[in-house]
């Protein structure tokens, strides 16, 4: 083997060529050029390009586009767009589809526009404000802006901050600066404005408005505003027009909201807004209340349904509510015989059908729902929409003599309110009407009135076995000495009906100690033994000084099945010669106990606790 090259020695260049025969090389013939070869196809593709993961970002960017004063209407139109290009660090719930929406991804798209107006703002009057000053020198200003106004909801955040980017336009238009800020340069500036707000323009702007929007970003940002509590600016707050109060919904009203849910009449969009106006009388909710509980929340067993609205007026941590399933057509408290399990099923049916047409991970978070004409929930209702609903329910009740102008003094409020008058006619305790309302009696029930529904459950029940004994409420009167709205006249009668419980996503539990009927075909003995068990506790009833107490029996026996001891009165139809005092199935695996034997727990319900205190 020789080289091509002839080459006997060791070179620098190596050849790249070798022979293994002496014959001249065979080269292949030169073709002729047929042009420019096209080697596109074998081009290399360009390196990707990754994008910085959020994780590996030391701190997270806050910065926020500016919003112009003067597009501000088409900028939150755009507010989607641009924050999939500039997305700020703040929360954002799992969009589901676009036909279905939830409240939070609602509130998570109105903080991104509040958001942008609040920077805006901050740009404007930044040299002016002690508190962005002292930001500046700080690497997280933006942050720290951002976390200024975090605690405020959406709707205080869009209802203030264009009230106070207004209120600095009209300062450069008559060219007012900061440093030279006086009462009566506020007091021209307010004075532009419609003085009330029945007279405000189409934007809700008036005097009073945009005063209560100056106190709000005064105390924020410490801007040069001169004394705002003082006169003559403080006589821009007071308000000569009546005070408005919601009505109160008449009992007839809502017997007939029970009587259509179980007997099905009516459309499927009535029945669900006469169950959750139902809700919000007896668990006394309101609005704003009801729209912002999650389904996922509710918890039904065999005496009640209690849940958590996680957004409220008066409480940012969430606030605990429950209602018993007796009702006004309800002869007890039995989850066998109420309106509000056939009520949830209803919901439980359009839950099941978003989970299987959007997605598993579906669920709602409001009680007065929308659904599309062929009957799929599609979001939240808003409250005008919910409130002309509820007057077309209160319009179709049968033979209620009511006219157009009557049946408009009536809100979604009076829901909250029912209940609590009920209450105050039956001059019940004011701790427990505190707690029914959700409101706060004194500074140590503060800490844990948000999370005890039981003090509610047990002036539902006292009130249910009023109505059904024949005490009536009052027809409460209308400010300004109107007459009032004649109601006429009810007659409850508890109707015989049977539920099973029947549920596919809400959490059902089932108590196995709780006795209950099997079937609607009850004998009139156990109807009777229902009725007993809704006489209201101790706690509730004031008895009078001049009607003699009757004396209980020397001693008390209980009834014990398993774990729960109930309280045992005599009856000579069953096989023991007692029944449970609370109305309970006696079997005959009860026993007779003269004591509650350890490991057991007395029955929950209001007769056995009511009688169990008596001694």
């Amino acid at each position: 083997m020789h080289r091509v090259d002839n080459f006997q020695g060791l070179g620098a260049i190596r050849p790249s060529v070798i022979q293994k025969h002496a014959s001249p090389c065979i080269r292949p013939p030169i073709l002729p050029s047929k042009g420019t070869p096209d080697f596109s196809h074998c081009r290399p593709l360009p390196a990707p390009k990754f994008c910085p993961s959020r994780r590996s970002e030391p701190y997270s960017n806050r910065q926020v586009r500016a919003v112009n004063q003067s597009n501000m209407i088409s900028d939150q139109l755009q507010t989607e767009t641009a924050s999939q290009q500039n997305p700020p660090h703040i929360f954002s719930p799992r969009c589901i589809s676009s036909r279905f929406s939830t409240q939070q991804a609602t509130h998570s798209r109105q903080r991104l526009i509040a958001y942008k107006l609040w920077d805006d703002l901050c740009s404007l009057v930044e040299h002016a404000s002690p508190v962005l000053q002292a930001l500046q020198q700080s690497m997280f200003a933006q942050s720290m802006k951002i976390r200024i106004i975090a605690k405020y909801a959406e709707s205080t955040l869009l209802k203030y901050i264009p009230q106070v980017l207004t209120f600095c336009q009209c300062m450069s238009d008559l060219g007012v600066e900061w440093e030279s800020m006086c009462t009566a340069n506020v007091l021209d500036i307010l004075l532009s404005f419609p003085t009330s707000n029945l007279d405000a323009d189409s934007d809700g702007f008036s005097s009073m408005a945009v005063m209560k929007a100056l106190r709000w970003i005064h105390n924020i940002l410490q801007l040069p505003f001169p004394d705002l509590y003082i006169p003559p600016l403080s006589s821009l707050m007071d308000c000569q027009h009546e005070r408005k109060e919601s009505l109160p919904l008449p009992l007839y009203i809502l017997q007939w909201f029970e009587k259509c849910i179980i007997m099905n009449i009516g459309s499927l969009q009535h029945r669900l807004i006469q169950g959750a106006a139902l809700l919000c009388v007896w668990a006394s909710l309101r609005f704003s209340d009801a729209q912002h509980i999650k389904w996922s929340k509710v918890v039904i067993d065999s005496q009640s349904v209690r849940g958590i609205s996680y957004r409220t007026k008066t409480s940012t941590a969430g606030m605990a509510f429950g209602i018993n399933h007796m009702g006004f057509l309800a002869a007890s408290n039995s989850s066998s015989r109420s309106w509000i399990i056939i009520w949830m099923m209803l919901l439980d049916q359009l839950w099941s059908q978003l989970r299987a047409s959007e997605d598993d991970y579906a669920c709602p978070d409001f009680l007065f729902v929308n659904i599309s004409a062929q009957g799929t929930l599609t979001g939240p209702l808003s409250y005008c929409q919910a409130l002309r609903l509820l007057r077309e329910c209160i319009a179709s009740v049968p033979e209620s003599g009511m006219s157009a102008e009557q049946i408009q003094a009536y809100t979604l409020h009076s829901c909250k309110t029912t209940l609590l008058s009920w209450s105050a006619q039956q001059s019940l305790p004011a701790e427990i009407r505190a707690c029914q309302g959700h409101h706060t009696y004194v500074h140590s029930v503060q800490l844990y009135s948000r999370d005890d529904v039981f003090p509610s459950l047990r002036l539902q029940q006292h009130i249910a076995s009023s109505l059904l004994e024949g005490w009536k409420p009052q027809t409460p009167l209308q400010r300004g000495s109107q007459p009032p709205i004649k109601e006429p006249p009810v007659l409850l009668a508890p109707m015989e009906f049977f539920t099973q419980p029947q549920f596919v996503n809400f959490q059902w539990i089932d108590d196995p100690d709780i006795f209950q009927a099997d079937n609607a075909t009850d004998d009139k003995r156990s109807i009777q033994a229902d009725q007993e068990s809704v006489e209201p506790p101790v706690l509730l009833q004031k008895p009078s000084a001049s009607e003699p107490q009757p004396r209980p029996p020397a001693r008390i026996c209980f009834l014990v099945r398993k774990t729960t001891a109930h309280v045992a009165v005599a009856d000579s139809d069953t096989p023991l010669g007692y029944k449970p005092k609370c109305g309970a199935l006696s079997s005959n695996q009860c026993k007779l106990q003269d004591h509650i034997p350890e490991g057991c727990r007395l029955c929950r319900r209001a007769a056995c606790l009511s009688t169990f205190q008596r001694y």
